[in-house]
């Protein structure tokens, strides 16, 4: 799991690097969209926990443009991590879960437009 949280964050480091400067709109906007889903207009997690989760759909998009398995790598590892810390109710991982798709969603939106959807640095550590 270790190796796999490490080839994620790497390909999201070869991500845009503006991307990083403006994840806090991003994460409010998509908290309040997955929140409004839930029928929730207070937080369901630690705003903490939001950021986490968007920065991890990042990452699973990262591996998704580049081909990768990025349910295994990324998002599984991810939901059993905060399942196995018992800190969640169902009803948090579901949103959590939610959240984080429409990250990777949104992430891979952008990253697919590109010329490059999958920097070779991203791709070298895939490989890895």
């Amino acid at each position: 799991m270790l190796k796999a949280l490490t080839i994620a964050g790497t390909l999201i480091a070869a991500a845009a690097p503006a991307a990083a400067q403006s994840i806090d709109p991003l994460v409010a906007a998509i908290a309040a969209t997955a929140r409004q889903h839930f029928g929730h207009a207070r937080a369901i997690v630690d705003p903490s926990i939001d950021r986490e989760t968007v920065r991890r759909g990042a990452k699973t998009a990262q591996i998704q443009a580049c081909g990768g398995q990025w349910d295994r790598l990324s998002f599984l590892p991810f939901m059993a991590q905060l399942r196995a810390s018992g800190r969640y109710s169902e009803q948090q991982l579901a949103y959590i879960a939610v959240v984080h798709g429409m990250a990777q969603q949104r992430v891979y939106t952008h990253l697919t437009a590109r010329a490059e959807p999958c920097p070779a640095a991203a791709r070298a550590a895939l490989a890895r």
